[in-house]
């Protein structure tokens, strides 16, 4: 019975897992009604890796029985990099590139440290995933704020701040699971609850794909938003 229980969970986690597909269908269908977006090119190349790292993931463990560790390592690191390259695409860093500058040598220093001090590229690790995903949520946040004061558009309407609603939501989520996982891992007390987290981790990347899905579904009908370089806030 658990073994089967085990089976459905991981069968359900994989269909939720393949919403990462949405967005990119999404685009596809949209892509003929509008020019080429550079603006948005960092994230469509994160929404392509996750793909990727869930096509690999279902190889790796229902053919070979085999850790997924190092797929999911690729995206985590396109996500920290390429996210902060998107935010920079954007503009929240026009008037202070130091910032800017800091985050990539913060991230570097994390990236080499958990993976090759600390641990290795072939296992999961914490550190480096705690610590992005608390940059890319504060990012996030700012950036909303941003797009408040300075658009008129409704905030559902706008790719941009769809896309960082969707970040908010999956990073914060993932900075909880991180810590009650490895909590389930070390003190037997917690495994049940660390369970519990890792099923609702699935549900919660599929609404971050669907919200994905929406922002570039509204990529050929909004106009851009672009934070003004001489915006009194940065």
């Amino acid at each position: 019975m658990i073994s089967y229980n085990f089976t459905m969970l991981l069968d359900l986690h994989s269909i939720l897992d393949q919403t990462a597909l949405i967005p990119i269908i999404v685009l596809c269908w949209v892509i003929k009604y509008t020019p080429k977006r550079t603006l948005y090119n960092p994230f469509i190349t994160v929404l392509i890796i996750k793909e990727l790292a869930e096509i690999a993931t279902l190889f790796l463990i229902k053919g070979y029985h085999a850790s997924n560790a190092v797929p999911y390592n690729i995206l985590y690191t396109a996500e920290a990099f390429l996210f902060t390259l998107q935010f920079k695409q954007w503009g929240v860093f026009d008037n202070n590139n130091n910032v800017y500058k800091f985050i990539l040598y913060s991230l570097t220093a994390f990236w080499i440290f958990d993976h090759f001090i600390m641990h290795s590229f072939t296992t999961f690790n914490i550190y480096f995933r705690l610590y992005y995903c608390f940059v890319l949520t504060l990012m996030a946040v700012y950036q909303i704020n941003l797009i408040t004061v300075n658009s008129n558009n409704p905030l559902y309407n706008n790719s941009i701040g769809i896309i960082c609603t969707g970040i908010i939501l999956l990073f914060t989520y993932n900075i909880i699971y991180e810590v009650i996982f490895r909590m389930g891992l070390y003190n037997k007390k917690y495994t049940d609850f660390a369970i519990k987290t890792d099923e609702v981790m699935a549900y919660v990347n599929a609404v971050a794909n669907l919200l994905f899905a929406w922002a570039m579904y509204n990529l050929p009908l909004k106009k851009d938003f672009r934070i003004p370089k001489d915006n009194p806030l940065l």
